[in-house]
């Protein structure tokens, strides 16, 4: 995995187990979280989606593939890149592309792995020229989830082009801050969220030790994410009715 530029090696090792190299050839991986605009198609919300992203080479095509860091579930999403597939750097730190009935955007911890990683995607052709794996296509685990929405199969060139000028940043979107958890160190944090801040400030005043956290490091972190990172609890939405674009961030 020479490409990864990952400097955690946490992290570097979760990736690998959950991507055997038997069926597939990881390109480059960094750290992302997965935006959508959904269910409102003029605004960007956090699917709730965070891990190692990974951006693969199977016998037939290319994948992001998402994997947990948090713990042990391995890929929990996945994306082929299919047929004029189109992969938009909106900010250093923030590109976009089109899936089944959205948009998605990966938001990423590092900017310049997040430029690495942007630019193997737009160079990907030159790869198809290069040796890939002999396996079956897939070769994830049976727990990964194909695109956003279920596990329907992506039809090739079925998604449309996107127009750059209809793209924007939420108002209220902030870097992304990589919380990663070390047996050894206790939270890894890097870049942190202020409420991520708030939130370990207030589990200490309800008397909830360091060591409470550390001993539910996992659980903590999985609860947390899934429902939107700190400070967030938003229902779950209805499936969406159209593929609006979001509104251009004021400028």
């Amino acid at each position: 995995m020479p490409s990864v530029t990952l400097h955690n090696p946490e992290d570097k090792a979760a990736i690998k187990r959950a991507l055997p190299t038997t069926t597939q050839k990881i390109i480059t991986a960094t750290v992302a979280r997965l935006y959508v605009a959904y269910p409102d198609p003029t605004s960007w919300t956090y699917s709730g989606i965070m891990g190692g992203l990974a951006f693969v080479q199977t016998k037939s095509t290319f994948f992001f593939r998402i994997v947990d860091l948090m713990g042990s579930r391995g890929v929990i999403w996945e994306q082929e890149l299919y047929e004029n597939f189109e992969y938009t750097q909106e900010r250093s730190f923030f590109h976009t592309f089109a899936i089944d009935n959205c948009l998605a955007a990966f938001s990423f911890a590092d900017d310049q792995e997040a430029s690495v990683f942007y630019k193997k995607v737009s160079n990907r052709e030159a790869l198809k020229k290069s040796k890939s794996p002999t396996g079956s296509p897939g070769g994830t685990p049976k727990s990964r989830k194909s695109g956003f929405f279920g596990s329907k199969k992506e039809k090739k060139g079925a998604k449309g082009k996107l127009d750059k000028t209809q793209i924007g940043l939420p108002s209220n979107f902030r870097h992304l801050g990589h919380i990663g958890w070390d047996p050894n160190k206790g939270f890894n944090v890097q870049n942190i969220d202020p409420e991520w801040k708030n939130l370990f400030e207030q589990l200490d005043k309800m008397g909830v030790s360091q060591e409470d956290i550390q001993n539910n490091a996992e659980f903590v972190s999985q609860f947390v994410q899934s429902r939107g990172g700190p400070g967030v609890a938003k229902p779950s939405p209805a499936a969406p009715t159209n593929r609006s674009r979001p509104t251009p961030a004021p400028a």
